[in-house]
């Protein structure tokens, strides 16, 4: 939960964005994520910080699903 929570903070997106998130709309090399179903129906790429970086790699190890949130941030 804790990861998920700073997931939020460190990316000002909404809640169910979060939740909607898959492991296909991040490229880590890259450094940048896609949200494909935003607010306004337009799709949004952002970058990834270096502390979400270092969050989604190691999370990634242990990938439960292809979403990240109930995969991998929230547990």
């Amino acid at each position: 939960m804790a990861d998920y929570l700073l997931f939020l903070l460190f990316t000002g997106l909404r809640r169910q964005e979060v939740a909607a998130l898959k492991w296909s709309a991040i490229d880590l090399n890259d450094l940048s994520f896609t949200l494909k179903d935003t607010k306004n129906r337009e799709p949004l790429t952002l970058p990834l910080t270096d502390f979400i970086v270092q969050l989604l790699e190691s999370r990634k190890v242990v990938k439960y699903s292809e979403s990240v949130v109930s995969g991998n941030l929230v547990e």
